[in-house]
């Protein structure tokens, strides 16, 4: 053939190659592409099952959560009350002793032994009390209401106003009746007599006062420093 001029021939036969070539290259994307978006699909299931599973795992979780919680409080609950109604048996066991308490405390308070023989039988009685109170006193019972003690209307119960000088105003003077207590549980107050001292009585309303107003003044000197710095941090800076 002519130099620079390829036969029709040979041009037929390349282009049939290259048509086979793209053929076969067309049908490799077209596989691949079709795996590779089988592969996403796949990677799409598995991420959505694997979702499923995670908020499957955090309901199970969190019901568990609160089962236990639940639980929790229920057993804080019912040891609770089983506390209180031990508590409770208690309270009422001591409540019917407390008369034979009393007489006691009465007796040591009244009768003045005169003889040794008197003395010893006192001393025996008293052993028998001491020993009684231990016996209470292991179960958690507590006296409450001693002379001295400042009164409180939680545990004691005032019977008279006795005006002195010898004793702080609001002081037990003297204990006519013993009060006790359970743990928590108050069985019975204590009847006493509380000392009333006016002249320690305006000194004490006096130092509450002046307290008061110390403690106003610092609060309003808080208060304007607060506001002090608050103005400074509004400030622009030049």
């Amino acid at each position: 053939w002519n130099a620079g001029v390829i036969p029709n021939t040979i041009v037929r036969q390349w282009n049939a190659v290259g048509e086979l070539v793209a053929d076969g290259v067309a049908s490799q994307l077209d596989e691949a592409q079709q795996e590779l978006a089988q592969i996403k699909e796949i990677r799409a299931s598995e991420a959505a099952k694997a979702e499923t599973y995670a908020a499957q795992v955090a309901k199970v979780q969190d019901a568990y959560t609160r089962v236990m919680n639940d639980f929790s409080a229920y057993k804080k609950r019912t040891d609770r009350e089983k506390e209180m109604a031990m508590i409770d048996g208690k309270g009422a066991a001591v409540r019917k002793l407390l008369p034979m308490i009393d007489a006691f405390f009465i007796a040591f308070d009244t009768i003045q032994p005169q003889t040794p023989g008197e003395e010893e039988i006192d001393q025996a009685y008293r052993s028998l009390y001491h020993q009684m109170i231990q016996i209470f006193e292991s179960e958690g019972l507590e006296r409450v209401g001693n002379e001295g003690e400042e009164f409180d209307p939680t545990y004691h119960q005032a019977t008279d106003l006795i005006e002195t000088e010898e004793y702080p105003d609001g002081v037990i003077v003297k204990v006519l009746r013993a009060g006790f207590t359970i743990g928590e549980q108050l069985v019975r107050p204590a009847f006493v007599q509380v000392s009333s001292n006016p002249a320690d009585a305006a000194a004490k309303a006096e130092a509450r006062k002046a307290e008061e107003e110390a403690k106003a003044a610092a609060e309003r000197e808080s208060r304007a420093a607060e506001a002090s710095a608050e103005t400074e941090n509004q400030k622009e800076p030049e």
